[in-house]
């Protein structure tokens, strides 16, 4: 991870009001954060946030965005393991099917590969 990804990170994390220092209000944080890299295509960035935000939310949401942000950036088995804790927290979503016939498509050839 650059220095840089990380730098932010922490400033996010440093920078929530001390009323909003819960787990659900810091990944919240990092999850928006993570959603405006995405827009301005700082891909590794906003994988570095969502990450972030995976380990302090109970939201299957911020799976998803982590497995979105690792399959961009090649990173299949993490993009992989992502959304299939995705689809174990989020059982009734509904792309349900849209996920799970990604990880069959794009990712479990390349296992069978290895």
């Amino acid at each position: 991870m650059k220095p840089s990804v990380l730098l932010i990170v922490t400033a996010l994390l440093a920078s929530a009001p001390a009323s909003a220092q819960t787990n659900e209000g810091q990944a919240r944080t990092l999850r928006r954060a993570g959603q405006r890299a995405t827009a301005e295509g700082r891909i590794e960035e906003a994988f570095a946030l969502f990450r972030a935000a995976a380990e302090q939310s109970r939201d299957p949401d911020v799976w998803l965005d982590l497995g979105t942000s690792a399959d961009r950036l090649r990173m299949d088995a993490v993009a992989a393991e992502a959304y299939q804790t995705f689809l174990e927290r989020s059982p009734n979503a509904a792309n349900r099917a849209e996920i799970e016939g990604r990880l069959v498509s794009e990712f479990m050839p390349a296992a069978r590969a290895r």
